[in-house]
């Protein structure tokens, strides 16, 4: 806290007000690892939507609604990959909520790359629910 004294009154700062109104684009670390945690969950959450983008593609769906009419229809590879997505999806929000916020550092949050936990979720659902 840094107190400065005009003639107007007294003010009372903190560095990073002061730092922010002298510099453009200063992020700031914050003591929790909220910040970061919730950036990394971001990240994950991109990743799942951009892989399940690409199996949808390679199946020929345009997005989950159609698998799941074709599951109302009996499909069995529209069945397969409304399993394999439930895997996947429970795995990334397991992920997300029990694994993220036992990283109590900063620098093990920096470690994380989230393209390999996604990688490694992925492998993990096809092991346990195959793809069509």
């Amino acid at each position: 806290m840094i107190t400065i004294q005009t003639n107007e009154g007294t003010y009372f700062l903190e560095a990073k007000d002061i730092i922010s109104r002298k510099f453009q684009n200063v992020v700031f670390i914050e003591d929790n690892n909220k910040e970061l945690e919730k950036e990394m969950k971001n990240q994950l959450l991109q990743f799942e939507k951009q892989r399940l983008n690409q199996i949808l593609n390679q199946y020929g769906y345009n997005g989950l609604g159609d698998v799941l009419f074709y599951v109302s229809q009996n499909d069995s590879e529209a069945q397969a990959l409304q399993n394999w997505y439930k895997a996947y999806d429970d795995a990334v929000w397991n992920f997300i909520e029990n694994q993220i916020p036992t990283y109590t550092s900063l620098d093990q949050l920096l470690e994380l790359n989230m393209k390999q936990v996604e990688q490694n979720i992925f492998n993990q659902s096809i092991s346990t629910n195959p793809l069509p």
